[in-house]
C-alpha cells in the first residue's frame, strides 16, 4: 500500500490517475434499412465521454500544471453521426454501386484539444487573452484545428465484375 519503506507518507493510490486516452463511455449505434428503388440507407451514431486532462492552477501569477491532481477533469462529451445511401446496379456481368456518405451529418464541433486553463477549445483564458490587441494578434488564439472536422459529403462509384466460370477441382 505504501511506496518505499513502512514509514513513508506516500500512499500508492495517491499516485494513480487516469490515462489521457481514457474514454469511460464509448457507444456506437448503427441503424439501416432498405428504401424503395433498391436504395440502402444507414445511420451510425457515436457517443464518447470526454477525455481526461490536467487543469492548470495558478502559482503566484502564472498558470502551472497541477501535479497533484493529474487528469482530474474531463473535456466535453463527443457526439456525431454519419449517414450513408447506396444503390447497386447490374449490367450483364458488371456490377456498379453508387453511393453518398455524409460524415458528421449534424455538424457537431467536438473538441479534439482544449486549453487546460478553461477546459474549452474556444477560450484559452483571461491570462492569455488579456494581451490580445496589444502584443498578440487577435488571430493567435484562433484554433479551428482544436475541433473535429465539419460535415463532409462524399459521392462514390464502385465497380466489380462477376466471373461466372465454375471452379474446377484440381486433378491428382
Amino acid at each position: 500500500r505504501y511506496i518505499g519503506d513502512w514509514s513513508s507518507d506516500v500512499c500508492s493510490s495517491d499516485l494513480q490517475y487516469l490515462m489521457p486516452f481514457d474514454r469511460t463511455h464509448d457507444l456506437t449505434l448503427t441503424l439501416y434499412t432498405f428504401l424503395p428503388f433498391g436504395i440502402t440507407a444507414s445511420m451510425t451514431n457515436f457517443y464518447q465521454s470526454g477525455f481526461p486532462y490536467t487543469p492548470l492552477i495558478f502559482s503566484g501569477d502564472k498558470p502551472v500544471e497541477d501535479e497533484i491532481n493529474k487528469n482530474t477533469r474531463r473535456s466535453s462529451d463527443w457526439y456525431w453521426a454519419n449517414v450513408a445511401f447506396s444503390k447497386n446496379v447490374e449490367f450483364n456481368d458488371l456490377k456498379v454501386a453508387f453511393g453518398l456518405n455524409i460524415y458528421n451529418v449534424f455538424d457537431n464541433r467536438n473538441e479534439v484539444n482544449i486549453w487546460p486553463l478553461t477546459g474549452t477549445a474556444s477560450d484559452p483564458g483571461d491570462y492569455y487573452t488579456d494581451e490580445v490587441g496589444e502584443s498578440v494578434s487577435s488571430g493567435y488564439y484562433d484554433t479551428p484545428w482544436y475541433y473535429q472536422s465539419p460535415s463532409e459529403i462524399n459521392f462514390f462509384m464502385r465497380r466489380s465484375e462477376e466471373h461466372t466460370s465454375e471452379l474446377q477441382s484440381p486433378m491428382y
